[in-house]
């Protein structure tokens, strides 16, 4: 995922290598939280979101304002692309 957004952000090795171990510690948060929370899907989702905007505040320490404005761009693009499968696949 890091080498995806590499490119598209501009990132130098540095950064992406910063970017690469908060995207590690976010899927380990991740792992975590599918597991504890499995059966309550309102802490599942509670949860899923705190370590989202956690991951976003850290990324704001590591990218310049440039690239963090295209990672959130990329991000929205994403989330809707995500929103309109649901949507169809729930209509199905």
């Amino acid at each position: 995922m890091t080498r995806q957004l590499a490119p598209q952000l501009g990132l130098d090795e540095g950064r992406q290598m910063q970017v690469r171990r908060l995207l590690v510690e976010r899927l380990q948060q991740e792992e975590e939280v599918n597991k504890m929370y499995a059966g309550d899907q309102t802490i599942h989702a509670a949860k899923l979101r705190e370590i989202l905007n956690g991951y976003e505040t850290q990324l704001q320490q590591v990218l310049t304002p440039a690239q963090l404005h295209r990672y959130q761009q990329l991000a929205a693009n994403s989330n809707a692309t995500q929103t309109s499968v649901q949507t169809a696949a729930a209509q199905r």
